[in-house]
């Protein structure tokens, strides 16, 4: 692949600049002293927002007559829309259906009793029961695909190869899961089989079949409001086994629900959970059709689309309501319901409904890298949590295992809060692909659930893919093919899932890549690893360019070899043909007073703050100089009881940066005490827990 070296860029750049077109961005790297990288150290329904051109209606005919009053501009407001995902089973009933492996040895069920076109299908579950010890049973499955699907058997149909199942005595729960290379190619207009070949009974009794689907949509959203509930159900008691929200306690006439996330909790694993969703008609009640998710947690978290169908008729004052049918658990709690709506039915609404903090004239408008950089005020990642990687939990789990909780909607909240218009999500995608490079879909939508957590809060959002580059993304010649072709697909599928996110939405291409434990690993790298990280980036950008959506206009951020400030792995950066990108950098300096290793060392004198000068004033001379947009991803200081030269440290990093036109990240891993210990935010009870230390950065961020 042919690049443009870093030295020709800047010479082509200042053509571009004086022709007046859009420039890039950079960033900051980490001191080659540090042995080990601190992100390493750093010991989880979904939504984009695809924001619909505002349209402002005309101005009133004047009046003929002079004496008749002007009439008042009126606004008309179109909703931003979100792209919401949901996974959820969905359970149908049977009474009196007999299979008989001689007579009656197919049952084929009508696939719109449990989806919807376009919904993708994980997997079924059938339930049988019998008269008599099952043994062993023996059958197959068959479902209809659309026209277009390659890998059906049949003309209009796939066939599954037979299988044989093992009984619990009289019950059998026999699960079909649904080869990927159909998932997204079911015909809901058609069937889905299950074939019964032998067992040792002549007749089983069809007790249930739930279809486990992923469900995207789009739904226009202007706000998100978290509804605390915090009631205890239990499906043995009638008169406690629902719940009913008052949706005018939360939302004003004129707004319209248009998705419901419940979280539930119980004290023990859930196993097989059935529940419902109902909202409040007009002169009637809408009821769901039986929710039915098997989970070894005991917790759950389900999103209900509310139907497009019954939108218009949902009763003014309406009650949703919450129903628990069963569990392996007697009861539950609905800890929470967050709820997405619009402004009137189709959302629209006059001008002075809309929020105070929203300009109608510019809300829709594409930001582009240098004015993103411009506008950053600082950058907060939250360090050690969807970046667990080598690790064995279940994937709901996953972001646990490395100490800290799991992430809340209240956490992000704070951090804006505190004034951070920035937030950095690194994600390790290595432990959530299969041999083909796809994507655990569990997996994609809690990254998804976080990336809306920010996004709810209008904040720049960066999401990357960050550990990947110290388990399987080795940049040496020996294993760039295999390397690239799992980059790629994993970057298609980001890019598919977020495509109607609006421009607030970041993808950065790579992490810290480099030869892990190699001599050169944190000094620069070599030509070789230079020439494979700079073919990724090239291929990163064609792919999010080639996608869809607002991927076209998605700003890009790239970065040197390990993201590093070395002047090796920066001249060696190629920046790809692209005129919305930005560079990142990490750097750590002055290292021996960020680090713990050097436990004495706890003064931030004028030695560091020159050390700091010198690595801002070459970042500006070598990007911002030429009209490259540059961020310092990541900085940060560990904790030596030395709060008060911390904050000094963290002010002096961010204001004097920002002289040089570079903002800068804050790496934030909730570890406050040792090797490693980054930590600002207190996650647990969401306070920041050095008064000193937040304070001097809220205050970076109002001098900058």
């Amino acid at each position: 692949m042919k690049h443009t070296h870093l030295s020709a860029r800047v010479t082509a750049l200042l053509a571009v600049i004086a022709l007046g077109c859009t420039n890039f961005t950079a960033c900051s790297s980490k001191n080659p002293e540090n042995p080990e990288i601190p992100d390493q150290q750093e010991i989880t329904e979904a939504q984009s927002t695809e924001q619909n051109p505002e349209t402002l209606a005309q101005k009133a005919t004047e009046s003929k007559q002079e004496s008749e009053p002007e009439t008042e501009p009126v606004t008309e407001h179109v909703s931003p829309i979100e792209s919401i995902t949901t996974q959820l089973g969905t359970q149908q009933a049977f009474s009196g259906v007999k299979l008989n492996h001689e007579t009656n040895k197919n049952y084929p069920v009508q696939l719109k009793d449990f989806i919807e076109s376009g919904d993708s299908v994980q997997s079924f579950i059938f339930e049988f029961e019998a008269n008599g010890n099952i043994g062993t049973y023996q059958g197959g499955c068959g479902i209809s695909v659309n026209d277009d699907c390659a890998a059906a058997t049949n003309d209009h149909w796939y066939q599954s190869a037979d299988f044989s199942v093992a009984a619990d005595g009289k019950y059998i729960k026999i699960t079909w899961d649904v080869p990927a290379e159909i998932q997204n190619d079911i015909d809901a207009n058609g069937t889905v089989q299950i074939g019964y070949w032998w067992s040792d009974v002549m007749e089983l009794d069809l007790k249930y079949i739930t279809c486990n689907y992923t469900r995207t949509t789009k739904i226009p959203v202007d706000e998100t409001v978290e509804i605390p509930v915090a009631q205890q159900l239990n499906y043995q008691s009638d008169s406690a086994k629902s719940v009913k929200i008052p949706l005018s306690d939360y939302l004003d006439d004129g707004y319209t629900p248009q998705a419901m996330t419940f979280e539930i909790s119980s004290d023990k694993a859930l196993g097989k959970f059935n529940c419902g969703f109902g909202m409040q008609l007009q002169g009637d009640w809408y009821e769901s059709e039986t929710i039915s998710k098997f989970s070894d947690q005991n917790h759950l978290s389900l999103t209900w689309i509310i139907p497009e169908d019954i939108k218009e008729s949902i009763q003014k004052n309406a009650e949703a309501e919450f129903n628990y049918f069963w569990s392996e658990s007697d009861l539950i709690t609905l800890d929470s319901v967050t709820m997405k709506y619009s402004y009137g039915a189709r959302g629209k609404l006059d001008k002075n409904r809309l929020p105070d903090d929203i300009d109608i004239q510019v809300m829709h408008q594409n930001e582009d890298a240098q004015k993103i950089v411009d506008n950053i005020t600082a950058i907060w990642s939250l360090g050690n949590t969807l970046d667990c990687y080598n690790v064995t939990w279940s994937v709901a789990e996953f972001e646990t295992a490395w100490g800290n909780p799991k992430t809340t909607k209240k956490m992000i909240d704070t951090v804006k809060a505190a004034g951070f218009n920035t937030i950095r999500i690194p994600v390790s995608w290595t432990d959530h692909i299969d041999e083909q490079g796809n994507i655990d879909s569990i997996w994609l939508n809690r990254v998804q659930q976080v990336v809306d957590y920010a996004m709810d809060n209008k904040l720049y959002t960066i999401l990357n893919m960050h550990h990947d580059d110290y388990t399987w993304l080795n940049p040496t010649y020996a294993d760039e093919d295999a390397v690239k072709e799992k980059y790629i697909k994993i970057w298609q599928q980001i890019a598919d899932r977020f495509e109607n996110y609006d421009t607030k939405l970041i993808f950065e291409g790579l992490n810290e890549p480099r030869v892990v434990d190699s001599p050169n690993e944190w000094t620069g790298g070599t030509p070789e690893e230079h020439e494979v990280i700079n073919d990724l980036l090239e291929e990163f950008v064609k792919t999010i360019r080639k996608s869809g959506g607002n991927n076209p206009m998605r700003t890009l951020i790239v970065t040197t070899h390990a993201a590093s400030i070395e002047k090796t792995a920066v001249e060696a950066l190629e920046i790809p043909k692209d005129n919305n990108l930005i560079v990142s950098i990490h750097s750590y300096a002055p290292w021996k007073f960020t680090t713990y290793d050097y436990q004495d060392v706890t003064e931030f004198d004028d030695a560091a703050k020159e050390e700091l000068n010198a690595q801002f004033d070459y970042l500006k001379e070598t990007f911002v100089d030429h009209g490259i947009p540059v961020i310092i991803a990541e900085f940060g200081a560990e904790n030596k009881n030395n709060s008060e030269e911390r904050a000094e440290y963290y002010y002096y990093y961010i204001t004097e940066a920002a002289k040089r036109g570079i903002p800068c990240g804050v790496w934030d891993n909730n570890v406050f005490d040792g090797e490693g210990s980054y930590g600002l935010l207190d996650r647990e009870d969401c306070t920041w827990r050095s008064e000193e230390i937040i304070t001097a950065i809220q205050q970076a961020m109002e001098d900058k």
